[in-house]
């Protein structure tokens, strides 16, 4: 919907593609975790390698894949390459580091963002306007917050932090952020 929106009807067949990336985007960003302890041990050289083989990987599926496939060899190139990389990231945290991630919290988290994509995508499938996709927006993050409470996704480290935070905001948007804060970290 937003692709033809707003490029033109002849974006129309990338709806499928761009939908598939953006929920796998769920894992990608999962590699925040470990890039983030990669740099703090301050080990950034690990990710311009693996930058570097994920750039190779790309082309060689530029090569190999997308011409067979087109589109969607592109899209499964890219979700490939994405995982291979996080993974990468994930085993090297917990050799290096000694550190267990806690991929507890993650598959939960990720078991949320997987069904705000699926609910948003079926609102958008069901309304493929402007306002659907705002309404699948609305209904997707209700969903995800919903879970991640549901299934006690957050550690209640971090949900403290979260409820500090939003005792620490100015007293100017404090009446909007407290309630928001308060609804969705209890």
């Amino acid at each position: 919907v937003m692709l033809p929106a707003l490029f033109g009807a002849e974006f129309q067949t990338t709806d499928n593609a761009a939908t598939v990336l953006v929920a796998a985007q769920a894992f990608g960003a999962m590699s925040v975790v470990s890039s983030t302890m990669i740099f703090a041990i301050e080990r950034g050289e690990f990710l311009a390698k693996t930058g570097i083989i994920g750039v190779i990987l790309i082309l060689v599926s530029g090569v190999t894949i997308i011409p067979l496939f087109g589109i969607q060899g592109a899209v499964a190139g890219r979700i490939i390459v994405q995982v291979l990389l996080t993974v990468f990231g994930f085993l090297y945290v917990a050799k290096s580091l000694n550190c267990a991630l806690p991929f507890s919290c993650l598959s939960r988290l990720a078991t949320a963002a997987g069904a705000c994509a699926a609910a948003a995508r079926l609102i958008v499938l069901q309304w493929p306007t402007l306002s659907g996709a705002a309404g699948a927006v609305a209904v997707g993050a209700a969903i995800y917050f919903c879970l991640v409470r549901a299934l006690k996704a957050l550690p209640s480290n971090d949900l403290q932090r979260i409820r500090d935070w939003g005792d620490s905001v100015p007293a100017r948007l404090a009446p909007a952020v407290r309630p928001v804060v308060k609804l969705l970290f209890g």
